[in-house]
């Protein structure tokens, strides 16, 4: 009887350890899990951060070209710079308006600097007003990215029209004089390829974290 005994209570305690490592191994696994899933979080978080993230302050140079234009010009004039940032240039307080009637325009690429390489960040499209009042802007796009702003349009704001009727002026461009042509159909924006981009980015990640979850989850019903 005694021997029995013995021999029950040697089971009962191989059992509960085999338990015992079991459910550490569960929860080692499932710790993983939790772990990487806040690692691809943060990730998606700064990806989506990123592009507005570095948008904070005036860019570090502009690039204009468009009609009066022989060649593409390249503004780097602290004074101006301020003028063409992010929802500066844009008159976004007085929100979007209707499609205006307007030609050809000037198109404007804002670059930040990274290292010693200038890197675009967006693009917009400048109308001047036929009628010598605020233009109009096109907010293309941010490159490789997008924002609530993209594909609309803006009254240019004060400042930003001061900046582009002084820099028109100073490379020989009188707008009264410009006779401008009705603008080409806009191509895709970058906003829009942007978007595709990050749905595609989404995916798999969202593909990666359910494979790690499947395999977590089978490691865990072996081992238990």
């Amino acid at each position: 009887m005694r021997s029995h005994t013995l021999h029950t209570l040697f089971h009962m305690s191989v059992f509960r350890l085999s338990e015992t490592k079991g459910t550490n191994r569960a929860m080692k696994a499932s710790r993983m899990l939790v772990g990487l899933s806040g690692i691809m979080i943060a990730a998606l978080m700064w990806l989506f951060a990123a592009p507005l993230a570095l948008a904070k302050g005036p860019p570090d140079k502009v690039a204009i070209t468009g009609p009066g234009l022989k060649h593409a010009i390249e503004i780097t004039n602290r004074e101006l710079l301020p003028a063409f940032g992010l929802a500066e240039f844009e008159d976004v307080r007085s929100g979007t308006i209707e499609v205006p009637k307007v030609g050809e325009g000037y198109e404007i690429t804002s670059y930040f600097k990274s290292g010693s390489t200038y890197r675009a960040f967006d693009r917009a499209r400048y109308h001047p007003d036929p009628a010598g009042g605020r233009g109009y802007v096109f907010y293309i796009g941010i490159v490789n990215g997008w924002s609530e702003y993209d594909g609309k349009w803006f009254h240019v704001s004060e400042q930003g029209e001061q900046a582009m009727q002084r820099i028109l002026a100073e490379h020989g461009v009188q707008l009264a004089s410009v006779s401008f042509a009705a603008p080409a159909q806009l191509p895709v924006t970058g906003s829009e390829k942007g978007i595709a981009r990050w749905l595609i980015m989404l995916g798999g990640m969202a593909s990666m974290l359910g494979g790690l979850l499947g395999l977590g989850q089978r490691q865990t019903k072996r081992e238990s």
